[in-house]
């Protein structure tokens, strides 16, 4: 194999590419590849791979279903802080149970804070007094989604 092509769809039947993947050639090992398609859609979106091999033969993969998220966001108050942050908990719009988990972590990904929450609470209070100034991405897990907000410390 010589490459792969991504190919997205609104309706399953009509195909456009939208990216290119070099592949590693023959192989014994799995080998994975990624892809981000940074579409932002509203719509039901269908994907499939075309492998295209070294002599221009190709053979397509299954194809994958990938329904849209609503974001809704969040916001953290205030921000930037000098201290303690206020979450806003409006699980109504968020379709979840009243437990979640909360990680802080800093621009290179190093998590330097998680607690996991069950609470009927509208707010909830975390305290950055013993966090360095910079920036900061808190990240809310809840029901397999993760929403994210950057918090800024002074």
């Amino acid at each position: 194999m010589i490459f792969f092509i991504v190919e997205r769809s609104t309706d399953g039947e009509n195909w456009s590419e939208v990216g290119k993947i070099l592949a590693s050639g023959n192989s014994q090992e799995i080998i994975e590849y990624t892809f981000e398609d940074k579409v932002n859609s509203n719509l039901k979106l269908f994907y499939r791979l075309k492998q295209v091999d070294f002599d221009g033969t190709f053979d397509f993969s299954e194809i994958i279903q990938i329904n849209p998220v609503k974001q809704v966001p969040f916001i953290v108050s205030p921000n930037p802080t000098s201290g303690r942050i206020t979450l806003p908990l409006n699980f109504d719009h968020l379709n979840v149970t009243n437990s979640f988990d909360v990680t802080i972590s800093n621009l290179s990904g190093q998590e330097l804070y998680r607690k996991n929450f069950n609470t009927a609470e509208s707010s909830i209070e975390i305290d950055l007094t013993h966090f360095n100034p910079g920036i900061y991405v808190l990240n809310l897990i809840m029901a397999g989604e993760i929403r994210n907000v950057r918090v800024v410390k002074y």
